[in-house]
């Protein structure tokens, strides 16, 4: 409705200033517009965003040399998370980068193929439902299973 508002108000205006006639306040404003603005601001500020369940999995020398590596994410319902973007980062010299993002499929779960000799870590990005969610560094090369609700 905001937005709509100012469409036709921007339109009177310009129409206003190809006449001649000087643009008004009545033309360039809606008065309670900005505290429309305010409300929609603070009652998408007032969502509460979910945490959520992740489970990370290493498999060790599961294709060759190279580990598999199977995150499953979850909601506060304990139901899959579908569709979530999933991060896997590598330690660098320098703290960790970006080495892919996929998204979850319908089971929550998002896998890739890894080196074992490097640290990991998982980031899911805050979305307009959900936290975000950085893991705890891990070892690629040995069997692991962690979880944190």
């Amino acid at each position: 409705m905001y937005k709509e508002t100012l469409g036709i108000l921007g339109a009177a205006a310009l129409g206003a200033g190809l006449l001649g006639v000087p643009a008004t306040a009545a033309t360039t404003s809606t008065p309670g517009a900005a505290a429309q603005a305010a409300q929609v601001v603070q009652t998408a500020a007032a969502v509460k965003k979910e945490d959520l369940s992740v489970r990370i999995r290493v498999r060790d020398n599961a294709v060759g040399n190279l580990s598999r590596i199977r995150v499953t994410v979850k909601d506060e319902d304990d139901d899959p998370v579908e569709d979530l973007r999933v991060c896997l980062l590598v330690r660098k010299k320098k703290g960790f980068s970006v080495v892919d993002c996929s998204d979850t499929n319908s089971k929550g779960r998002v896998y890739w193929l890894a080196k074992p000799d490097r640290i990991y870590r998982i980031y899911i990005p805050t979305t307009s439902e959900y936290k975000k969610y950085y893991s705890k560094p891990f070892d690629a090369d040995e069997d692991s299973d962690m979880r944190r609700r």
